[in-house]
């Protein structure tokens, strides 16, 4: 969602009494239940994936560069919970300028110019 696109929105919660902390709680809370479920179904499309190429040996290698003849799977649970958290962690981040632009909306401009 686009905070620019919500102004009409947040004018009117604005105008019924919502604070500015209000306002940008609701944003924030909101990148991060699309961050929590990105990063969740990202990390089980990998998985998937990953299960599918170390099962079938989809993915075959060359014998005359390389000592084996498939692409080798491993999954370290310890790398997936860092890049899982990071990514969380970016997602939020990015939630936190577009929740305060949003929290700083005039009600009587935004109403005006819709």
């Amino acid at each position: 969602m686009v905070v620019m696109e919500k102004n009409k929105d947040i004018a009117i919660l604005k105008s019924m009494g919502a604070s500015t902390g209000s306002i940008m709680r609701i944003f924030f809370y909101q990148g991060a239940v699309i961050g929590f479920t990105g990063t969740v179904l990202g990390v089980g499309a990998g998985l998937g994936l990953c299960s599918l190429l170390k099962r079938y040996k989809i993915i075959e290698l060359p014998s005359n560069v390389y000592p084996m003849s498939t692409l080798p799977i491993k999954v370290v649970p310890g790398d997936i919970m860092v890049v899982a958290i990071v990514a969380i962690l970016i997602t939020l981040l990015a939630t936190l300028y577009p929740s305060w632009k949003a929290s700083r909306i005039r009600p009587a401009d935004a109403l005006t110019y819709e």
